[in-house]
């Protein structure tokens, strides 16, 4: 790239703050206002200032004159100097007064202003980030490369926008500090304008080189980044909190941590250090021409060609203009760097999402029948990078107000069916009809009103009782009479009546006075958000994995009085559990191998008839026979 075209990207860069702006104006739109009227304020108010200083020595230094001229003796003086002090010092003293004040108070209450703005923006960059996180595709959280752009805009979003347009603005107010010291400069002696100038250039040509090299060594150490973040949540996490203490694995996560922050502050501290050299290097060269420019000014000021307060003047000017030059190049360099690690958060912002609205959106013919049909076409599908096909060509019908069954070996592919039905992914070919509706023609949001479904690892929610059962549809009443007839469905009533605050119970150990609830208790919890749901179909995922037997036998003995009509999907390695489905689907390295009712499977003595046999003998006297046929 030549050095043009390499200026001129970093020109656009630099000043590429439109999208920056647009997010602290529509978080904080007054007290930005506010923000850019105080900062033109006190950009102005420094050129007043330098300008009745001048007035101020000239006008003292010419009445010392007269006053000791007219006397010639220093006794006599006062008298004579008196009333020339108060009818012209006095006044330009009071204006210097008042700009000083103006100046003081200006600051204050700019800073509770730029305080407010960027607490605004602070939050609704956060706004900003979750809602984008919630949106994208699921596809992306199983993606090492996402985690690592989520990673930099987690790092850069909160506060990089208002540091943009923080930089902006002193960028303009020192602008306009700078055309006026500028102006008085040029009026005085233009060279000395000149030599200001390029006195500044060294070091921002530094500022704006290595800033591109830290952004560049931060993106390539992402990974490194969120390998310490990991270890740093396992160890003060409490996901993890059992297996390290019994495991010792404490000393090995801190060590580990240790050595991938010192790797990074090593890198850090070697780009610092050059950094620094080329710096001190451009500042030697700046400190150089300053005081070139001091020799001239007071040459001439020695020689009598400019007055006293012009000497005064110069050199409060100079110094604010170096300042004010200084200051405005830093708000460059900062505008570069900061716009730099902005494109971290736009590239996640950017993040296409492809499970999106039709545009003529179609409605299921039954829509609020109280159920529905579902039905896979020769359906396939692949996992984004991955070569593997994890479903092959499945076809299924569940017909409407029907439960259905779907078993199998770990790794068959059955969540990876509820996960297309609730159109979390897409399907590669095929289709997926909704009471004879592609899912693709549907809005994803009509689609999860349809379809209610509980994970294995479904959510546990630090709030209380009542509102982890609520969360299941917030688009319903939180009213007391839905919320626990969804929990005694469930069989999770009388659990959370013995709570010390019932159903205000706070669930977990993360707040004060949380109560936390054994695994089998939590999965209650969560069945009982899936119901409380109230779609036209059910999806339970491994539903009593964690329950006892009589808590899971008590649950399905009525299931069919709980779904009430509702289409149901039952995925368990459970036999005694599946048995009871109208239709077992069988799985088996991504296709539909048999299917048909318990009766059936089991006569026809093929997959399912061995898995039910197997986990059969495991209930039989150890002299048992094969256990075909028995009951669980």
């Amino acid at each position: 790239m030549s050095l043009l075209s390499r200026c001129r990207t970093t020109f656009r860069l630099t000043f590429n703050v439109r999208r920056a702006i647009g997010f602290v104006w529509r978080s904080a739109r007054g007290w930005t206002l506010a923000n850019v009227a105080l900062l033109t304020v006190q950009g102005l108010l420094p050129i007043v200032s330098l300008y009745l200083l001048r007035i101020m020595v000239d006008v003292v230094v010419a009445g010392a004159g007269e006053a000791f001229g007219a006397t010639g003796t220093g006794a006599q003086s006062y008298s004579g100097a008196q009333p020339y002090f108060q009818a012209e010092v006095v006044p330009v003293l009071l204006a210097v007064a008042t700009v000083a004040l103006a100046t003081a108070l200006a600051r204050v209450v700019g800073g509770v202003v730029n305080k407010e703005q960027t607490r605004r923006v602070v939050d609704y960059m956060h706004d900003v980030l979750q809602r984008k996180a919630v949106e994208v595709d699921l596809a992306y959280y199983e993606n090492a490369a996402y985690h690592d752009t989520l990673h930099r805009a987690q790092e850069e979003a909160v506060y990089r926008p208002g540091v943009v347009v923080n930089a902006l603005t002193a960028v303009l107010q020192n602008a306009i500090s700078l055309a006026g010291v500028a102006w008085l400069l040029l009026m005085f002696q233009w060279p000395v304008l000149a030599i200001l100038v390029v006195a500044m250039i060294p070091a921002l040509i530094v500022r704006l080189v290595f800033s591109e090299r830290e952004y560049l060594r931060e993106r390539s150490y992402t990974n490194r980044e969120r390998s310490a973040a990991y270890y740093h949540w396992m160890l003060v996490g409490r996901e993890m909190a059992k297996e390290v203490r019994v495991f010792g694995l404490g000393a090995t996560f801190i060590e580990r941590f240790r050595a991938i922050r010192a790797e990074l502050r090593r890198i850090r501290l070697e780009l610092d250090i050059r950094g620094a050299g080329f710096l001190s290097v451009a500042q030697t060269a700046s400190t150089a021409l300053v005081f070139v420019a001091y020799f001239w000014v007071a040459r001439d000021a020695v020689l009598g060609l400019i007055t006293v307060g012009a000497f005064v003047m110069f050199y409060q000017a100079f110094q604010k203009g170096q300042m004010f030059l200084q200051a405005g190049l830093e708000g460059v360099a900062r505008l570069y760097e900061n716009n730099l690690f902005l494109t971290n958060l736009y590239e996640f912002l950017d993040i296409p999402n492809t499970r999106v609205a039709p545009a003529a959106p179609s409605i299921p013919l039954h829509n609020g029948s109280g159920s529905a049909q579902i039905e896979f076409e020769d359906v396939w599908f692949r996992y984004p990078d991955c070569d593997d096909e994890v479903l092959q060509g499945v076809n299924l019908r569940i017909d409407r107000g029907t439960t259905a069954a779907l078993v199998g070996l770990n790794g068959a592919g059955k969540t990876t069916v509820v996960k297309l039905l609730c159109r979390l992914y897409d399907v590669d070919q095929g289709r997926i009809l909704l009471d004879g509706v592609d899912l693709r023609d549907m809005e994803p949001e009509m689609v999860r009103r349809k379809v209610g479904v509980i994970f294995q690892d479904y959510a546990r929610y630090d709030l209380s009782a009542r509102d982890n059962i609520w969360l299941g549809n917030v688009e319903r009443e939180n009213r007391a009479e839905l919320v626990e007839e969804a929990a005694g469905q469930a069989g999770a009533d009388s659990l959370i009546r013995e709570l010390p605050g019932g159903y205000e119970t706070v669930l977990g150990k993360l707040f004060d006075t949380g109560h936390e609830l054994s695994v089998g208790e939590w999965q209650k919890v969560a069945l009982a958000r899936a119901f409380f749901r109230n779609t036209e179909v059910v999806v339970l995922d491994e539903p009593t994995s964690s329950m006892d037997p009589k808590a899971e036998h008590e649950l399905f003995a009525r299931f069919h009085d709980i779904l009430n009509g509702r289409t149901a999907l039952l995925i368990s390695h459970r036999m005694s559990t599946v048995r009871m489905a109208d239709t077992i689907f069988v799985m088996e390295n991504g296709r539909i191998i048999e299917h048909g009712p318990h009766h059936h499977l089991m006569t026809v003595g093929g997959v399912y008839a061995d898995l039910f046999d197997t986990q059969a003998r495991n209930y039989l006297p150890i002299d048992g026979g094969n256990g075909r046929g028995v009951s669980l």
